[in-house]
């Protein structure tokens, strides 16, 4: 409906079935900002859970990045857009995404709140590689 590619939908679609079936609902907004030390919306959000390594194996890796950065590019500016696993739990993926402002990190995190479990992420944490 939005132009969104097939991958992006696809993925969409085995996020929301993965998180339905394995993991918490959304954080609520009232502690969405504890990874910032009650600091605060940031231009950094983390969206935990986002996929299995197993989902993201070969091709689909790259697809999905790009189908990522498309999707949060309707609300500003994306400065930087990283997958990773945490180490102590290298088999799901975590989505961390860089906004040019605050503003625009809130406008992404109002859109994606109520469908991922999403929150700020400190912005030195982020620069510093921290992504625990």
């Amino acid at each position: 409906a939005f132009g969104i590619s097939g991958v992006f939908q696809e993925w969409i679609t085995s996020l929301r079935n993965t998180i339905s079936r394995l993991f918490r609902p959304a954080a609520p907004a009232a502690t969405a900002a504890s990874d910032t030390a009650g600091h605060g919306p940031t231009t950094v959000l983390r969206v935990a859970n986002v996929a299995s390594q197993q989902e993201l194996a070969g091709d689909r890796f790259r697809a999905v990045c790009n189908d990522l950065r498309n999707a949060c590019a309707r609300f500003g500016e994306v400065v930087d857009l990283r997958l990773l696993a945490p180490p102590s739990n290298p088999d799901v993926m975590n989505a961390f995404i860089q906004y040019a402002t605050v503003d625009e990190a809130v406008a992404a995190y109002d859109a994606f709140k109520d469908m991922f479990q999403v929150s700020y992420f400190a912005e030195s944490r982020f620069n510093a590689g921290d992504f625990e």
